[in-house]
């Protein structure tokens, strides 16, 4: 019942919610520009550097909301799973951070408090203490990172790390040093990283406090697995020359055993156990590797080289391998592997990647296991018999190409989610239809939604290695060639705001609603309009900005900004057109062509910097402008800015909801893929590995 209650007000705030929901303790606080901290007048809710009508928006369809379901998951690489019996469960992603879900009643929830890096490759809970957590992430913002409060929050304890080439990153807790006064594990081990830019070797880190500091206490192999005896700590490494057991925290081992070990294994329910898995034989050691007897026991298939063994009984294994087209199979022993069963993975419609990625099981009971299977969490409930999607409230996509809004109504929108699939919406995001193309020669770059049924699509063939643009009837259903090639690598679509026909596809032109197309002279993407006088177009040929007074038939130069343009929007009552330019924001003057560079005056982000991608100019309030941009491989704090002066002064308003239980912690606009503003002058921001989210218009507001 509480379950169903929770979904409910989900799916109703989902839909038809205006109103914000406010954190009690917002997680940035950047620094605006020293005339801009009175705050954002025309956002009544605006608290400190944070605006708070943000409304997340889902990729969800009608069967999905029929069941409940929340969101799809999407196609974000998931790298690590820990769980902590009847707790909470980790899953940490390449480029999406951490997701943290209490229970299996609740939605996977996005927990970034204090970590800035995205690419989280290895996290782990200490056994002793599910409050307890280290995880490790690397880029911009990476490091160690130390969580007393489940995944909550994060603080980072080293702040350089370099990734070992050609290593796994893992963390391995030693159980055997739990410390009464600090109710937790004091020891645990991190290999496939250096603290140093030499990361030519792969050295064993230790920590004996808990986290608080590292040291190296030994050189291990690049390809080295790392496994700790449950109680007493001996620290075990199986490589491509053997296995080696250290007890003494990795400062010296014994070689134990000769030859290519690809996995080890061991299990709390019998500490002094250890499996190894030598050509494709399962070896097994009962004195705690100091000698092991081959058994007749095999692996199922030789390609099934990792070995994962139930912490509640040692003769309960699951392994998987992935065929050379890349499909998935999972197995499961329940006698040491003397025979093996075929494990059921569900063929969800929940699951929009059919990229194996890294697969990955963790026991939450003795009957219970979560797994990652195609970048997506699955559960069993039958020891891993079969498995069932569990990946609800991810919220996270992948994008191709920009979103294509149909500029007569911008309820109308589509991306490409990989090159194979579509999402389609016809009610502003709301609810989404899921297409799949079947050419396997094409893929999918962008999409512009003439009307509910009719939508035209720019494709790569990767056969002819060319663009070519096609057309669907059917509401993406399929899409038909009709014979247009040749279209440069423009993925941005576009329309003529006062004729439905008038379609634009990267440099082509068409005047018969996609019929027929034709190559446009002086320009190569058309970007926006002037909302007063819609038959003036504006675009970019090269590096240069462009304009056509004639719905696109001529164009004329306006000015060469030295770079390729990425994102346009014009200022009418100014006359100023506003250009997002590697990372850089310009105004040029339609009056005289004259170009400045007004990067200086807006927020910068925690690190200092600016990432301009994207701009929107409100064609009712022209003073106010938003600018969007996102970190590579971290999270920018100031993801979504926005003056209300014409671009001389800036405030931020993306925000983590740090408090929000109900909905993803970035629900306000963070790390931006495209944006755009509704009809009803709403701001709709995608951010892909974030979901979606829509800020409610600007309206002055009287002080």
């Amino acid at each position: 019942m509480k379950k169903m209650r929770v979904l409910a007000a989900l799916l109703a705030a989902v839909c038809f919610c205006t109103a914000a929901c406010t954190p009690t303790t917002p997680v940035i606080d950047p620094k605006p520009s020293e005339s801009s901290d009175k705050g954002i007048i025309g956002y009544p809710e605006y608290d400190g550097n944070n605006a708070l009508s943000w409304v997340p928006l889902y990729l969800t369809t009608s069967a999905m909301r029929k069941q409940g379901i929340v969101a799809a998951t999407g196609d974000n690489q998931k790298t690590a799973l820990s769980v902590f019996p009847g707790g909470a469960m980790l899953v940490g992603t390449r480029d999406a951070g951490i997701l943290r879900r209490g229970s299996e009643e609740d939605l996977w929830i996005g927990r970034f408090d204090g970590l800035d890096a995205l690419g989280v490759e290895a996290l782990a809970i200490d056994p002793n203490n599910g409050d307890f957590v280290l995880a490790v992430s690397t880029g911009k913002g990476g490091g160690i990172y130390r969580s007393e409060n489940g995944g909550m929050s994060w603080t980072r304890t080293e702040a350089s790390v370099t990734p070992v080439e050609g290593a796994e990153i893992s963390i391995v807790f030693d159980p055997s040093s739990y410390r009464a006064d600090t109710k937790r594990s004091a020891v645990a081990y991190i290999s496939g990283i250096s603290l140093t830019e030499d990361a030519q070797q792969n050295l064993l880190l230790l920590t004996e406090d808990s986290g608080k500091t590292f040291r190296v206490t030994g050189e291990i192999a690049k390809n080295a697995s790392v496994a700790v005896h449950p109680t007493k700590g001996y620290v075990y490494v199986a490589d491509d020359y053997g296995f080696y057991r250290s007890i003494n925290r990795g400062f010296a081992y014994d070689s134990l055993f000769e030859g290519k070990c690809d996995a080890i294994g061991v299990s709390k329910a019998a500490p002094d156990t250890v499996l190894l898995v030598h050509d494709a034989k399962i070896y097994k050691s009962t004195d705690s590797g100091m000698s092991f007897e081959e058994e007749t026991a095999m692996m199922p298939d030789v390609e099934a080289v990792k070995l994962f063994v139930s912490p509640y009984d040692p003769q309960k294994f699951l392994t998987y391998f992935v065929d050379g087209k890349g499909k998935l199979a999972v197995f499961r022993s329940g006698d040491g592997g003397f025979s093996w069963g075929t494990c059921t993975v569900e063929d969800s419609a929940f699951r929009l990647s059919d990229n194996a990625g890294k697969t990955m099981f963790c026991w939450d009971s003795e009957s219970t296991v979560y797994a990652v299977i195609y970048n997506a969490v699955f559960r069993s409930t039958d020891g891993g018999a079969s498995f069932a999607w569990s990946g609800n409230g991810d919220g996270s996509f992948s994008m191709e190409g920009p979103v294509g809004v149909n500029i007569q109504n911008t309820d109308l929108m589509a991306f490409a989610v990989d090159g194979k699939t579509l999402a389609f919406s016809t009610d502003g995001g709301r609810l989404w239809d899921i297409r799949v193309h079947g050419d396997e020669n094409m893929e999918l770059k962008s999409v512009y939604p003439c009307s509910r049924s009719r939508l035209i699509a720019l494709m790569y063939d990767m056969v002819n290695r060319q663009y070519e643009i096609r057309i669907s009837k059917n509401a993406g259903e399929t899409f038909d060639p009709i014979g247009v090639y040749g279209c440069l690598p423009y993925a941005k679509m576009y329309a003529d705001p006062t004729d439905t026909n008038i379609l634009f596809a990267s440099n082509m032109r068409s005047e018969d609603g996609g019929k027929s197309w034709k190559e446009m002279e002086l320009c190569h993407c058309v970007l926006a309009h002037n909302p007063v006088s819609p038959n003036e177009l504006f675009g970019v040929y090269k590096t240069t900005l462009v304009v056509s007074y004639n719905h696109g038939k001529n164009w004329n130069r306006i000015a060469d900004i030295g770079e390729k343009a990425g994102s346009l929007s014009y200022d009418y009552s100014r006359k100023v057109l506003y250009a997002a330019v590697g990372d850089r924001l310009l105004t040029v003057s339609l009056s005289d062509g004259s170009v400045e560079d007004i990067t200086a005056s807006l927020v910068k982000n925690q690190f200092g910097e600016n990432n301009v991608l994207l701009v929107e100019v409100d064609p009712a309030y022209p003073d106010v402008v938003y600018v969007g941009g996102r970190g590579n491989g971290y999270i920018d704090r100031c993801s979504v800015i926005v003056s209300e002066n014409g671009g001389k002064d800036w405030s931020v308003v993306s925000f983590a909801a740090a408090d929000n239980e109900l909905f993803s912690v970035f629900s306000g606009g963070v790390q931006p893929l495209d944006m755009f503003l509704t009809q009803d002058r709403e701001l709709i921001v995608f951010s892909a590995q974030f979901g979606m989210s829509r800020l409610g218009a600007y309206e002055p507001v009287t002080k």
